[in-house]
Protein backbone atom coordinates (compact mmCIF):
# COMPACT_ATOMS: atom_id res chain seq x y z
CA UNK A 1 0.00 0.00 0.00
CA UNK A 2 1.17 3.55 -0.80
CA UNK A 3 0.48 4.29 2.76
CA UNK A 4 2.27 2.27 4.20
CA UNK A 5 -0.40 -0.29 5.61
CA UNK A 6 -1.70 -3.70 4.42
CA UNK A 7 -5.02 -4.28 3.34
CA UNK A 8 -6.28 -5.63 6.20
CA UNK A 9 -5.15 -2.42 8.32
CA UNK A 10 -7.30 -0.52 5.64
CA UNK A 11 -10.26 -2.01 5.44
CA UNK A 12 -10.67 -2.79 9.37
CA UNK A 13 -13.35 -0.07 10.77
CA UNK A 14 -12.06 2.27 13.96
CA UNK A 15 -14.49 1.90 17.07
CA UNK A 16 -14.62 4.39 19.33
CA UNK A 17 -14.86 3.06 22.94
CA UNK A 18 -15.38 5.90 24.59
CA UNK A 19 -17.54 9.41 23.33
CA UNK A 20 -17.54 12.60 25.10
CA UNK A 21 -21.14 13.86 23.78
CA UNK A 22 -21.60 17.56 23.33
CA UNK A 23 -24.53 19.98 23.00
CA UNK A 24 -24.48 19.19 18.86
CA UNK A 25 -23.89 15.42 19.48
CA UNK A 26 -26.79 15.20 22.11
CA UNK A 27 -28.97 17.33 19.59
CA UNK A 28 -27.81 14.76 16.66
CA UNK A 29 -28.69 11.53 18.81
CA UNK A 30 -32.19 12.62 19.45
CA UNK A 31 -32.78 13.82 16.68
CA UNK A 32 -32.11 9.90 15.36
CA UNK A 33 -33.66 8.61 18.04
CA UNK A 34 -37.05 10.50 17.14
CA UNK A 35 -36.73 9.70 13.51
CA UNK A 36 -35.95 6.10 14.29
CA UNK A 37 -38.09 5.79 17.38
CA UNK A 38 -36.09 2.78 19.18
CA UNK A 39 -37.70 3.30 22.74
CA UNK A 40 -41.27 3.03 21.42
CA UNK A 41 -40.13 -0.05 18.49
CA UNK A 42 -41.69 -3.24 18.95
CA UNK A 43 -39.99 -5.72 21.09
CA UNK A 44 -38.34 -7.75 17.96
CA UNK A 45 -37.06 -4.59 15.98
CA UNK A 46 -35.96 -2.66 18.84
CA UNK A 47 -31.99 -3.94 18.41
CA UNK A 48 -32.42 -3.16 14.66
CA UNK A 49 -33.58 0.70 15.15
CA UNK A 50 -30.54 1.27 17.92
CA UNK A 51 -28.04 -0.23 15.44
CA UNK A 52 -29.42 1.86 12.78
CA UNK A 53 -29.15 4.90 15.24
CA UNK A 54 -25.61 4.44 16.03
CA UNK A 55 -24.39 3.63 12.05
CA UNK A 56 -26.44 6.98 11.15
CA UNK A 57 -24.99 8.29 14.56
CA UNK A 58 -21.33 7.53 13.34
CA UNK A 59 -21.53 8.46 9.50
CA UNK A 60 -22.67 12.14 10.92
CA UNK A 61 -20.18 12.28 13.54
CA UNK A 62 -16.98 10.74 12.96
CA UNK A 63 -17.81 9.67 9.07
CA UNK A 64 -17.19 6.36 9.81
CA UNK A 65 -20.91 4.11 10.51
CA UNK A 66 -18.68 1.66 12.47
CA UNK A 67 -17.32 4.09 14.80
CA UNK A 68 -20.45 3.95 17.89
CA UNK A 69 -21.44 0.84 19.47
CA UNK A 70 -25.51 0.90 19.45
CA UNK A 71 -24.93 1.06 23.50
CA UNK A 72 -23.83 3.93 23.58
CA UNK A 73 -26.36 5.68 21.75
CA UNK A 74 -28.63 3.48 23.75
CA UNK A 75 -27.48 4.95 27.25
CA UNK A 76 -26.55 8.43 26.46
CA UNK A 77 -30.46 8.48 25.10
CA UNK A 78 -31.75 7.01 28.59
CA UNK A 79 -29.35 9.06 30.18
CA UNK A 80 -30.93 11.97 28.65
CA UNK A 81 -34.24 11.36 29.23
CA UNK A 82 -33.84 10.08 33.07
CA UNK A 83 -32.00 13.67 33.52
CA UNK A 84 -35.13 15.38 32.36
CA UNK A 85 -37.71 13.77 33.81
CA UNK A 86 -35.48 13.73 37.53
CA UNK A 87 -35.15 17.58 36.71
CA UNK A 88 -31.37 17.75 36.01
CA UNK A 89 -31.08 20.50 34.02
CA UNK A 90 -27.72 21.78 35.03
CA UNK A 91 -26.38 18.62 33.98
CA UNK A 92 -28.74 18.72 30.38
CA UNK A 93 -28.38 22.61 29.91
CA UNK A 94 -24.14 23.08 30.61
CA UNK A 95 -23.86 25.07 27.24
CA UNK A 96 -24.85 29.20 27.07
CA UNK A 97 -26.39 28.60 23.47
CA UNK A 98 -30.01 29.13 24.19
CA UNK A 99 -31.15 27.90 20.66
CA UNK A 100 -29.74 24.23 21.26
CA UNK A 101 -30.91 24.79 24.73
CA UNK A 102 -34.29 24.76 23.16
CA UNK A 103 -34.02 22.77 20.69
CA UNK A 104 -32.88 20.02 23.40
CA UNK A 105 -35.69 20.55 25.50
CA UNK A 106 -38.21 20.22 22.38
CA UNK A 107 -36.59 16.85 21.21
CA UNK A 108 -37.03 15.81 24.68
CA UNK A 109 -40.40 16.47 25.48
CA UNK A 110 -41.57 15.10 21.76
CA UNK A 111 -39.44 12.18 22.81
CA UNK A 112 -41.36 11.48 26.30
CA UNK A 113 -44.85 12.40 24.85
CA UNK A 114 -44.05 9.50 22.27
CA UNK A 115 -42.67 7.23 25.48
CA UNK A 116 -46.19 7.94 26.81
CA UNK A 117 -48.36 7.44 24.14
CA UNK A 118 -46.52 3.95 23.61
CA UNK A 119 -47.18 2.94 27.45
CA UNK A 120 -50.74 4.01 26.12
CA UNK A 121 -50.54 7.27 28.57
CA UNK A 122 -53.09 10.64 28.05
CA UNK A 123 -50.80 13.09 29.73
CA UNK A 124 -51.30 16.86 28.89
CA UNK A 125 -48.60 18.76 27.16
CA UNK A 126 -45.74 20.00 29.59
CA UNK A 127 -45.94 22.98 31.59
CA UNK A 128 -42.42 24.24 30.72
CA UNK A 129 -43.22 23.76 26.77
CA UNK A 130 -43.61 27.61 27.13
CA UNK A 131 -40.85 28.60 29.65
CA UNK A 132 -37.82 28.16 29.99
CA UNK A 133 -36.15 25.50 32.10
CA UNK A 134 -32.59 26.26 31.40
CA UNK A 135 -30.23 28.70 32.28
CA UNK A 136 -30.65 31.37 30.11
CA UNK A 137 -27.33 33.60 31.75
CA UNK A 138 -25.18 33.55 28.82
CA UNK A 139 -22.32 35.78 28.46
CA UNK A 140 -22.34 35.95 24.49
CA UNK A 141 -25.48 37.30 24.49
CA UNK A 142 -26.36 40.72 25.38
CA UNK A 143 -28.84 41.46 28.10
CA UNK A 144 -31.44 43.27 25.74
CA UNK A 145 -31.40 40.04 23.36
CA UNK A 146 -32.29 38.11 26.63
CA UNK A 147 -35.02 39.95 27.86
CA UNK A 148 -37.02 40.23 24.81
CA UNK A 149 -36.86 36.37 24.08
CA UNK A 150 -37.59 35.45 27.67
CA UNK A 151 -39.77 38.64 29.61
CA UNK A 152 -39.11 38.96 33.23
CA UNK A 153 -42.37 39.79 34.14
CA UNK A 154 -42.60 36.29 35.90
CA UNK A 155 -40.27 34.99 38.46
CA UNK A 156 -40.13 31.50 37.11
CA UNK A 157 -38.85 32.45 33.97
CA UNK A 158 -35.37 31.57 34.85
CA UNK A 159 -33.85 28.55 36.37
CA UNK A 160 -31.19 29.26 38.63
CA UNK A 161 -28.91 25.92 39.86
CA UNK A 162 -28.18 26.87 43.15
CA UNK A 163 -32.18 27.56 43.47
CA UNK A 164 -34.81 24.89 43.48
CA UNK A 165 -37.67 25.25 41.68
CA UNK A 166 -41.11 24.32 43.76
CA UNK A 167 -43.69 25.81 41.33
CA UNK A 168 -43.31 23.46 38.33
CA UNK A 169 -43.16 19.75 38.59
CA UNK A 170 -42.46 18.15 35.36
CA UNK A 171 -45.29 15.19 34.81
CA UNK A 172 -43.78 11.57 35.31
CA UNK A 173 -43.75 8.88 33.26
CA UNK A 174 -45.62 6.24 35.32
CA UNK A 175 -48.91 5.58 33.24
CA UNK A 176 -52.19 7.60 34.28
CA UNK A 177 -55.22 5.66 34.22
CA UNK A 178 -57.31 6.59 31.55
CA UNK A 179 -60.75 8.74 32.39
CA UNK A 180 -64.09 9.31 30.36
CA UNK A 181 -63.53 13.13 30.45
CA UNK A 182 -61.22 14.20 27.14
CA UNK A 183 -58.82 16.18 28.13
CA UNK A 184 -59.86 20.10 27.56
CA UNK A 185 -56.91 21.71 26.70
CA UNK A 186 -56.16 25.30 27.04
CA UNK A 187 -59.41 25.56 29.02
CA UNK A 188 -58.56 24.31 32.20
CA UNK A 189 -56.47 26.09 34.72
CA UNK A 190 -52.59 25.50 34.45
CA UNK A 191 -52.46 24.89 38.24
CA UNK A 192 -55.29 22.15 38.27
CA UNK A 193 -53.26 20.44 35.15
CA UNK A 194 -49.91 20.23 37.51
CA UNK A 195 -51.52 19.22 40.47
CA UNK A 196 -54.15 16.15 38.65
CA UNK A 197 -50.19 14.85 37.25
CA UNK A 198 -48.17 15.05 39.91
CA UNK A 199 -46.26 12.02 40.49
CA UNK A 200 -47.59 9.66 43.18
CA UNK A 201 -46.19 8.54 46.93
CA UNK A 202 -42.85 6.18 46.31
CA UNK A 203 -45.05 3.07 47.34
CA UNK A 204 -47.13 3.71 44.60
CA UNK A 205 -44.66 4.22 42.10
CA UNK A 206 -42.80 1.21 42.93
CA UNK A 207 -45.25 -1.33 41.63
CA UNK A 208 -46.16 0.24 38.17
CA UNK A 209 -43.41 -0.96 35.53
CA UNK A 210 -41.13 2.04 34.13
CA UNK A 211 -41.12 2.70 30.56
CA UNK A 212 -36.60 2.69 31.16
CA UNK A 213 -36.22 -0.86 33.45
CA UNK A 214 -32.74 -0.28 32.73
CA UNK A 215 -32.71 2.76 34.61
CA UNK A 216 -35.05 1.56 37.52
CA UNK A 217 -33.13 -2.29 38.31
CA UNK A 218 -29.29 -1.81 37.90
CA UNK A 219 -27.48 -5.07 38.18
CA UNK A 220 -25.93 -4.43 41.37
CA UNK A 221 -29.44 -4.75 43.23
CA UNK A 222 -29.85 -8.05 41.61
CA UNK A 223 -26.18 -9.03 42.66
CA UNK A 224 -26.85 -8.32 46.02
CA UNK A 225 -30.28 -10.05 45.78
CA UNK A 226 -28.83 -13.21 44.87
CA UNK A 227 -26.59 -12.88 47.48
CA UNK A 228 -29.14 -12.49 49.88
CA UNK A 229 -30.75 -15.44 48.62
CA UNK A 230 -28.04 -17.83 48.91
CA UNK A 231 -27.76 -16.89 52.46
CA UNK A 232 -31.14 -17.69 53.45
CA UNK A 233 -30.65 -20.58 51.86
CA UNK A 234 -27.61 -21.46 53.78
CA UNK A 235 -29.73 -20.35 56.97
CA UNK A 236 -32.45 -22.99 56.51
CA UNK A 237 -29.61 -25.92 55.68
CA UNK A 238 -27.98 -24.95 58.82
CA UNK A 239 -31.54 -25.42 60.87
CA UNK A 240 -32.49 -28.32 59.48
CA UNK A 241 -28.38 -29.78 60.00
CA UNK A 242 -29.20 -28.42 63.84
CA UNK A 243 -32.74 -30.40 64.07
CA UNK A 244 -31.60 -33.49 62.64
CA UNK A 245 -28.26 -33.39 64.77
CA UNK A 246 -30.82 -32.49 67.93
CA UNK A 247 -33.10 -35.62 67.17
CA UNK A 248 -30.20 -37.87 66.37
CA UNK A 249 -28.82 -37.35 69.76
CA UNK A 250 -31.94 -37.59 71.40
CA UNK A 251 -32.91 -40.97 70.30
CA UNK A 252 -29.36 -41.83 70.73
CA UNK A 253 -29.87 -41.37 74.25
CA UNK A 254 -32.87 -43.17 74.71
CA UNK A 255 -30.78 -46.16 73.28
CA UNK A 256 -28.22 -46.28 75.39
CA UNK A 257 -30.71 -46.18 78.09
CA UNK A 258 -32.55 -48.77 76.98
CA UNK A 259 -28.99 -51.02 76.97
CA UNK A 260 -28.18 -49.59 80.42
CA UNK A 261 -31.63 -50.83 81.97
CA UNK A 262 -30.99 -54.23 80.33
CA UNK A 263 -27.58 -54.66 81.11
CA UNK A 264 -28.92 -54.23 84.96
CA UNK A 265 -31.43 -56.63 84.03
CA UNK A 266 -28.31 -59.36 83.26
CA UNK A 267 -26.12 -58.62 86.19
CA UNK A 268 -29.21 -59.32 88.44
CA UNK A 269 -30.10 -62.67 86.44
CA UNK A 270 -26.68 -63.78 86.60
CA UNK A 271 -26.30 -63.16 90.56
CA UNK A 272 -29.63 -65.01 90.45
CA UNK A 273 -28.28 -67.90 88.66
CA UNK A 274 -25.04 -68.15 90.77
CA UNK A 275 -27.18 -67.92 94.68
CA UNK A 276 -29.35 -70.97 92.91
CA UNK A 277 -25.95 -72.42 92.56
CA UNK A 278 -24.58 -72.18 95.83
CA UNK A 279 -27.81 -73.48 97.53
CA UNK A 280 -27.82 -76.55 94.86
CA UNK A 281 -24.25 -77.52 95.86
CA UNK A 282 -24.75 -77.26 99.52
CA UNK A 283 -27.59 -79.17 99.22
CA UNK A 284 -25.74 -81.85 97.69
CA UNK A 285 -27.05 -82.06 93.98
CA UNK A 286 -25.27 -82.16 90.79
CA UNK A 287 -23.87 -79.50 88.63
CA UNK A 288 -26.31 -78.12 85.96
CA UNK A 289 -24.40 -78.90 83.03
CA UNK A 290 -26.48 -75.91 80.86
CA UNK A 291 -25.90 -72.99 83.40
CA UNK A 292 -21.99 -72.95 82.43
CA UNK A 293 -22.86 -73.05 78.44
CA UNK A 294 -25.18 -70.32 79.04
CA UNK A 295 -22.92 -68.11 81.70
CA UNK A 296 -19.97 -68.73 78.45
CA UNK A 297 -22.38 -67.81 75.85
CA UNK A 298 -23.46 -64.48 77.52
CA UNK A 299 -19.59 -63.76 78.19
CA UNK A 300 -19.41 -64.17 74.46
CA UNK A 301 -21.87 -61.75 73.26
CA UNK A 302 -20.86 -59.39 75.88
CA UNK A 303 -17.23 -59.29 74.55
CA UNK A 304 -18.63 -58.90 71.13
CA UNK A 305 -21.01 -56.29 71.53
CA UNK A 306 -17.97 -54.24 73.55
CA UNK A 307 -15.72 -54.82 70.32
CA UNK A 308 -18.54 -53.48 67.78
CA UNK A 309 -19.25 -50.22 70.49
CA UNK A 310 -15.74 -49.75 70.63
CA UNK A 311 -16.13 -49.33 66.71
CA UNK A 312 -18.72 -47.52 66.63
CA UNK A 313 -17.13 -44.83 69.09
CA UNK A 314 -14.02 -44.59 67.03
CA UNK A 315 -15.93 -44.30 63.62
CA UNK A 316 -18.09 -41.09 65.61
CA UNK A 317 -15.41 -39.95 67.18
CA UNK A 318 -14.20 -39.07 63.56
CA UNK A 319 -16.62 -38.00 61.94
CA UNK A 320 -17.34 -35.40 65.02
CA UNK A 321 -13.98 -34.47 64.45
CA UNK A 322 -14.69 -33.91 60.14
CA UNK A 323 -17.90 -32.52 61.23
CA UNK A 324 -15.87 -29.40 63.78
CA UNK A 325 -13.38 -29.49 61.19
CA UNK A 326 -16.56 -28.21 58.40
CA UNK A 327 -18.50 -26.07 60.65
CA UNK A 328 -14.43 -24.11 61.45
CA UNK A 329 -14.24 -23.61 57.96
CA UNK A 330 -18.02 -22.30 57.66
CA UNK A 331 -16.79 -20.01 60.39
CA UNK A 332 -14.27 -18.50 58.92
CA UNK A 333 -16.31 -17.88 55.35
CA UNK A 334 -18.90 -16.54 56.93
CA UNK A 335 -16.34 -14.35 58.87
CA UNK A 336 -14.30 -13.25 55.47
CA UNK A 337 -17.84 -12.10 54.52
Amino acid sequence: MLDGRTPMEAVQPVRVKYIKFSSAMDIALLELIQIHNPIAAKHGTRLAMWERVAREFGSQIFDNPAACKWQICRDRGNLLLRWFEEGKFDKLFKDDNDAQNKKKETLLLALRHATAAKQGSTSPPSPTSEIPIYSTTSIASPPMSRDIMFPAESPHKRYRPSEPIASYQLPSLVVQPLTLTPPQGNAMPAIVVREKYLPKQHEDEMTVDHPLPSLVMPSRKRKASDVTDVAAQFVRVVEQKLQTDMDMRQRDQQLRAQELNMQHQLLDYLDNVAVRRRLHLREGGGVDSDEPDVASQLLQLLQHKMQIDMQHNATEMKLRADEVELQRRVMAYLARC
